[in-house]
């Protein structure tokens, strides 16, 4: 017992032990920084088994790593602090937390661990930074707070930065190599790989999804704390994560948006009826309120009540119009136009189909901005006809979903769609585009629902569709309108009535009974000449394709969608529409 009573504690062995390591470290300035450092990495590893004991082994763990930052910074000018040894070593040093914590996040409380890595070369920085954000991808670290996010992210300089660094040569291991070796790995010149640099950004990206804050207004705070750290670094990849984490606070928005308690819809409703009443109860309404004051203490506690609810939904329209600002000049800085385009698209509809955001004024202006800035980049920008074709498919599913518009806005709007399907390169884009925008005015609403509208976007389709010269791309037009009208029949639309579809039928029918209608079909011809050269047989500019089975010609599986259209007619309420042979 008594000797188990001398033997020194723990604690007291780690000091001596680091007392002396420090002389050796202080004294030897001819030890190799490779050796110092990984003599030091053991002292760090040591002090993390004692993890248990709180706030005191956590300030053994900043003691070792502020020392060695101190002694690294003294070495900065010998001839083996960039050898790969030495880089080895330093990786390993700074790897060690990542080892021991499980939450990535604790590296934070290591007040010297940022410092220490900043000193370094960018390649150790870059290292590090990789490994922190992948840790925390893979073991699904949360942000909570705006605090985390700047810590993690001021971890992650050279990451955001987005520079290609060059490993140091593997050939130099030790402090005495020669002075040729260390001189070709400090005068090469990194290569710059895209790739690579896609990848890492790829990593930031995705950890803009790990900040989840319980409250979207420190949501909020994170991601501009986010944007501002991605700023100097590659936007192209960053910022629309950080655009699409926003349009996600939008919905939050949307769902916390403050409304007037039950128990004053209550009390209001009563003050209507009783105020409906009074006329013909005054005399019993006066009694009551001569029994006691409580009438006007209630009628001062509603009325604070209202203006309370008042103050706080002034304050949540404020909040809301800042976060749609934020998202439009983040939108703005991203460099590749479609992308831009596509967030502004995603940002609108998320706006405009808000139900809360109904009636709002101020939100209402802030969606049809989006939509104009949407617009703009896509009249002046977007010059790819496939890509026209597709950006604007996105736009009329965005403004078909809106629902907070007012009528001028929308129709403002849907002739924008209406215009620019017109002036799309290819005749079967311009046919596809039509019947898509008489969707416009049939979603059941009626204050924008108009038949007349719909028929005249459905009549220009199929002109559009009967001027096209491929035979079978025609053919497969007129199908496709069908379908479409057949939808817009189930929904109750006055204008496509049963013989039209009729009608539709007919010529569809015949046009299928001609005998070299696919003969001379271009599609026909592409298709042989991609089988006998093993080339695709539809080229992906072209809309068509996403319509067309690869391994079957024309011949084949047109008539078939044709059947399958007339045996969903013929299954379903279809009365007065003729699918046989006249």
């Amino acid at each position: 017992d008594a000797a188990r009573a001398a033997r020194p504690s723990d604690k007291e062995l780690f000091d001596t032990l680091w007392e002396h390591m420090q002389a050796l470290v202080s004294v030897r300035a001819d030890l190799p920084t490779s050796d110092m450092v990984a003599i030091l990495g053991s002292m760090l590893r040591l002090s993390f088994s004692g993890v248990e004991r709180g706030p005191e082994a956590l300030n053994t763990v900043n003691l070792v790593i502020a020392f060695t930052r101190v002694q690294l910074e003294r070495r900065t000018t010998f001839p083996d602090i960039g050898a790969a040894s030495t880089t080895n070593q330093i990786l390993s040093f700074l790897l060690s937390p990542l080892r021991v914590y499980q939450n990535p996040l604790q590296i934070l409380d290591l007040k010297d661990y940022q410092r220490l890595l900043g000193s370094q070369s960018d390649y150790i920085q870059k290292s590090v930074s990789t490994a922190i954000v992948t840790a925390m991808l893979q073991r699904e670290t949360i942000m909570s707070t705006v605090e985390q996010v700047k810590g993690v992210l001021l971890l992650c300089t050279k990451l955001i930065a987005g520079v290609s660094v060059t490993r140091p040569d593997m050939s130099s291991h030790k402090g005495s190599s020669s002075s040729s070796a260390r001189g070709s790995s400090v005068s090469r010149t990194p290569v710059v790989d895209e790739v690579e640099i896609a990848e890492e950004q790829g990593l930031l990206a995705r950890l803009v999804h790990q900040i989840r804050c319980e409250e979207p207004e420190t949501q909020a705070l994170a991601l501009v704390a986010a944007r501002n750290a991605f700023l100097g670094g590659r936007v192209e990849y960053t910022f629309p994560s950080i655009v699409t984490a926003a349009i996600n606070i939008v919905h939050q928005y949307g769902e916390t948006k403050p409304v007037a308690s039950a128990s004053d819809s209550q009390h209001d409703g009563a003050a209507d009826n009783g105020e409906a009443a009074g006329e013909s109860n005054g005399e019993e309404k006066q009694a009551e309120e001569d029994d006691d004051g409580g009438g006007a203490a209630q009628a001062k506690a509603d009325a604070k009540a209202v203006t309370q609810i008042e103050e706080d939904i002034g304050e949540w329209r404020r909040k809301v119009q800042h976060l749609l600002r934020f998202i439009q000049m983040s939108i703005d800085k991203i460099p590749e136009e479609v992308t831009a385009l596509r967030l502004s698209i995603m940002a609108a509809q998320a706006v405009a189909s808000e139900q809360a955001f109904a009636g709002e004024v101020e939100i209402e202006e802030a969606a049809y901005e989006l939509f104009v800035q949407a617009f703009t980049v896509y009249e002046e920008r977007v010059s790819d006809s496939r890509v026209q074709y597709d950006v604007l498919m996105q736009l009329l599913g965005a403004v078909h979903t809106s629902r907070n518009f007012s009528k001028d806005n929308f129709e403002t709007l849907a002739e924008k769609c209406v215009v620019y399907g017109k002036k799309l390169l290819k005749r079967p884009d311009q046919a596809r585009a039509a019947y898509a925008c008489a969707y416009l005015w049939w979603r059941g609403d009626s204050t924008t629902d108009n038949s007349d509208n719909v028929f005249e976007q459905l009549l220009r389709s199929h002109k559009i569709a009967e001027a096209v010269f491929d035979p079978a791309v025609r053919l497969q037009l007129l199908i496709e309108l069908l379908n479409r009208a057949v939808i817009l029949y189930e929904r109750e639309c006055s204008s496509v009535t049963p013989k039209y579809l009729t009608d539709m039928i007919q010529l569809i029918r015949s046009s299928l009974e001609a005998e070299d209608v696919f003969d001379d079909s271009e599609a026909t011809k592409v298709r042989r000449l991609g089988a006998a050269s093993n080339v695709s047989d539809s080229s992906p500019a072209d809309p068509s394709s996403l319509w067309t089975p690869a391994d079957e010609s024309p011949r084949e599986w047109i008539p078939r969608f044709f059947a399958e259209t007339l045996e969903y007619i013929e299954s379903g309420e279809f009365p007065g529409v003729r699918t046989n042979p006249l």
